[in-house]
Order: C-alpha cells, then sequence, then structure tokens
C-alpha cells in the first residue's frame, strides 16, 4: 500500500468529513425540533426507499472519486524516477495507489449515507426508511464512483502537469452531455451525444426515478442511457475496468 497516497487520501477525506459534518449540522440545526409531514404530489408516502439515499451518496463518492483520480498524474510531477526505483512492478505500484483511493472513496460513500441517515433522524423521517432496492443502489452508487474515478484516471496518466484540471473539467462536461441528451438535436448529432454518454458515469447514476402512487413508492428505470437497470449496473463497471486498464498502460510507457 502507498504510504504517500494513504496521506494524501486522509487530507481529502478530512476536509471532505468537515464539509459533510457542516452540511448535516445546518440542516439538523433548521428542523427546530419539527416533524415534517411527508407529502409527494399530493399522496401522503409511508416510506423512503434507502436506494435514493444511497444513490445520492454514491453521487457524494463520485465528487471524492474525482479528487483522488489524479494519482497516477500526481506520480508524474517529479516523482517518477522514485517510483521507478522501487522493487515493484508498475503495475503493483501502480495497484497500491488505486486501493487506497478505491477504500477512501467506498468511506466517503458510507459517510455520505450515514449523514443523510442522520439527518432524516433528526426530522423524525427515519422510520420512514424502507430497505427497498438497496443492493442495487448500492452497487450502482459505487459503481458510478469507480467508474468516474477509472475515467479521471484514464484522462490525466499521461499528462505530465493539469491533471487536476482535466479531472475538474470534465464535470460540466458531464453535466452538458446529459443536457444534450434531452435536446431536439438532429438524428445522428443525438446519436453522438448517445454514444459519448456510455463513456459519462453520471449518465448511469440519471437513470433511476422514484415515483409516488397511492400504493407507495416504487423506483423505475428511465434516463439517459437506453438500458435496464441491470444493464447499467453492468456497464458502468465495465466502464471502471476499461478506464483503469487505459490509465495502466498510459503511465507504464511514460519514461521518467
Amino acid at each position: 500500500m502507498n504510504y504517500v497516497e494513504l496521506l494524501r487520501a486522509r487530507k481529502v477525506l478530512t476536509v471532505y468529513g468537515a464539509v459533510l459534518a457542516a452540511v448535516a449540522l445546518i440542516a439538523m440545526l433548521s428542523s427546530h425540533g419539527q416533524t415534517p409531514h411527508m407529502d409527494i404530489n399530493g399522496h401522503q408516502t409511508t416510506s423512503i426507499p434507502i436506494s435514493v439515499l444511497i444513490l445520492v451518496a454514491g453521487y457524494c463518492a463520485a465528487i471524492i472519486a474525482s479528487m483522488l483520480g489524479t494519482s497516477l498524474n500526481r506520480e508524474n510531477g517529479g516523482h517518477l524516477e522514485l517510483a521507478w526505483t522501487k522493487p515493484i512492478s508498475r503495475s503493483r505500484y501502480a495497484a497500491g495507489i488505486a486501493l487506497v483511493d478505491i477504500l477512501a472513496i467506498i468511506i466517503a460513500m458510507a459517510a455520505a449515507l450515514l449523514a443523510i441517515v442522520a439527518v432524516l433522524a433528526t426530522f423524525g423521517l427515519a422510520t420512514f426508511i424502507s430497505a427497498d432496492g438497496a443492493l442495487a443502489a448500492t452497487l450502482l452508487g459505487f459503481g458510478v464512483a469507480l467508474s468516474w474515478y477509472a475515467v479521471s484516471q484514464a484522462a490525466s496518466a499521461s499528462l505530465r502537469s493539469k491533471g487536476r484540471a482535466v479531472s475538474g473539467f470534465a464535470w460540466p462536461v458531464a453535466f452538458a452531455l446529459i443536457a444534450l441528451s434531452f435536446a431536439p438535436l438532429q438524428t445522428m448529432l443525438h446519436e453522438v451525444v448517445l454514444a459519448l454518454n456510455f463513456l459519462n458515469p453520471l449518465a448511469y447514476l440519471s437513470t433511476v426515478a422514484v415515483t409516488t402512487n397511492d400504493h407507495g413508492t416504487s423506483a423505475a428505470s428511465g434516463g439517459v442511457l437506453p438500458l435496464t437497470l441491470s444493464a447499467r449496473i453492468i456497464g458502468v463497471y465495465l466502464l471502471a475496468a476499461v478506464g483503469l486498464i487505459a490509465a495502466l498502460a498510459q503511465w507504464r510507457r511514460l519514461e521518467a
């Protein structure tokens, strides 16, 4: 395990935890001890699917993933000479970095979920949480964060600098691609946007909608990508695998 990356991940998680705690505290203080009524579209709902909360936590984890997704790029800035002298292969060295980052992403997702549940408990809504769709949401939410990490690594691994700029610029590009997928474009241009969205981790996360009717709350698939929920879960992990392989292939070919 890479000790330097461990220190960096700890620093990122410390800042993230402080921001998360501050937001949660503000939300808790705003409750003023009141218990709100659960009404959606004029209908009183009896449950809050935990799948929705998990997907929100996955989005938060994707933010951390984008921050950690330039770790190989950071090694390029004057550290390659040292990295290449270590008595391990370049692949093992990169794997040690990735392991630290992925563990940090898992912690970030879990912390976000705990913060959301804590806020709901303050509002007296924790008892409304149901376990519907928890497993699928966990796989999808973590997969999106992991694929964002992998795409960030693939986009910055071969660069000598500006890795963080590339990772940061990816966010407006991702949102723009999602917005364009709903725009009235010509057929050919729409197909191009659709193809690009298969490389956009957020396009997979924006595919679960929650609907409320007289029989309660249920989850339904639909959104940017024309895939079922199961296919989206598989697709997002394929994207993560391709991204990590591409990042490693680029980084191994660099010269100190």
